[in-house]
């Protein structure tokens, strides 16, 4: 939803946003367990429930998204939500133009044709590059170290490995 509702040359900013959140999540699960010295799921539960609850109020306050609307035939409603996301003050109407030029029916490309478009320099380079980075992301070791930080910090004989280390690492 957020690709689709971003300018185009912004996509790759909020699409970056997931693992920053993510990241900063195991930060927060981390703080919540300091007042009581170890970790508590009780509080981290309190707070998913409230960030669950106002999210599914918010979710329910926002429009399609623009190229679902015009992918449906719903043109001037993906007009109206696109000029509303973008500003009163901007011509939306070269980019519903574009939207609805780049839509394809998915009953006209068949499974080969679109495994040919990777012969394509301008699919394949992004197609490696993305590949690339969730690779490096998944196999990096981030996510180990975070969930097995306080029993290497116990090991290496780091004095108050529980809380304050696992935060700082």
């Amino acid at each position: 939803y957020i690709t689709e509702i971003s300018p185009i040359d912004k996509r790759g900013f909020f699409g970056s946003w997931n693992q920053l959140f993510v990241t900063l999540g195991l930060l927060v699960a981390l703080c919540l367990g300091i007042p009581q010295g170890s970790f508590h799921y009780y509080y981290v539960s309190m707070v998913a429930i409230g960030i669950t609850v106002i999210f599914i109020f918010t979710m329910l306050l926002i429009d399609e998204s623009p190229v679902w609307l015009l992918s449906h035939g719903r043109l001037e409603k993906g007009e109206k939500v696109l000029q509303r996301l973008r500003g009163s003050h901007v011509d939306v109407s070269k980019e519903v133009d574009e939207i609805t030029g780049n839509l394809i029916q998915p009953e006209k490309v068949s499974l080969l044709q679109s495994l040919l478009q990777l012969k394509r320099c301008s699919v394949m380079v992004p197609f490696l590059l993305s590949l690339g980075v969730m690779f490096f992301q998944q196999f990096g070791g981030i996510n180990a170290l975070a969930y097995y930080a306080s029993q290497e910090l116990q090991e290496a004989k780091v004095a108050d490995y529980r809380i304050v280390s696992s935060i700082t690492v």
